[in-house]
């Protein structure tokens, strides 16, 4: 892969994006920038304006802003599905919105503040109530395994 990434410098107008995408793959820092990012999804989520996202590990002084009316913007179309596939378990259930006492949220998207104000809008009467964010998930598929 490291190859082909290497080959497509002719592609780039401005290559020091490409010597970013070069350092990102020989460094090995994907999972340290999916990091930085699932942080600062995490940071823009609770308050309002905007956060920075550290990208020095790649060049020095290297940030980017996430924005969380901008976030907000662009997952309304998800979030619009995700309260569908809600209603839609609800109905499927044989219940109405109104004998639901709560939602438990876990996973870190659940902790998104746009996610969670759809939620309430869609389930006004409806309780969240956050259990754990990031480890949550891992302890019930832990649980299931240690069933199986």
């Amino acid at each position: 892969m490291l190859q082909q990434a290497e080959q497509l410098r002719t592609n780039y107008s401005d290559t020091r994006m490409h010597d970013r995408l070069l350092a990102v793959l020989k460094q090995r820092l994907g999972h340290r920038l999916a990091g930085e990012v699932e942080s600062a999804k995490i940071r823009s989520s609770g308050e309002e304006g905007s956060v920075k996202i550290d990208l020095s590990c790649i060049e020095p002084h290297l940030g980017a802003v996430l924005d969380a009316h901008a976030m907000e913007r662009h997952l309304a179309g998800l979030l619009e599905k995700v309260v569908h596939c809600a209603r839609e378990c609800v109905r499927r259930a044989g219940l109405k919105a109104a004998d639901l006492d709560a939602f438990y949220l876990t996973g870190g998207s659940s902790a998104l503040l746009p996610f969670q104000q759809s939620l309430r809008r869609a389930f006004p009467q409806t309780e969240l109530i956050e259990g754990d964010l990031f480890g949550g998930v891992a302890s019930g598929l832990a649980y299931a395994g240690e069933r199986a």
